[in-house]
């Protein structure tokens, strides 16, 4: 899991102050609607760390999703129902 920290997504934080990271909403901070933030991985703490563009850390969220087990099988996303045609 320490491969994934040496990558950094940008998100855009929406109306609710969250992002999203592999289908699954984390809050921010409403006074970051609108604001493009970095996230990383910190497999030290098993958590998302949210900065702003600055490098200021915003929040550490837990990252349970991301787990030996869910990477092997590729399934750290939500499940997706098919419409009906």
């Amino acid at each position: 899991m320490q491969h994934l920290s040496e990558y950094v997504a940008t998100r855009t934080v929406c109306a609710s102050g969250h992002v999203s990271l592999y289908d699954h909403g984390r809050y921010v901070g409403k006074q970051f609607i609108g604001q493009s933030v970095k996230v990383q991985f910190d497999p030290d703490a098993h958590a998302w760390l949210i900065s702003q563009s600055n490098d200021q850390q915003i929040r550490h969220q837990p990252a349970p999703e991301i787990n030996r087990e869910q990477i092997v099988k590729m399934s750290f996303r939500k499940k997706r129902h098919k419409k009906s045609p």
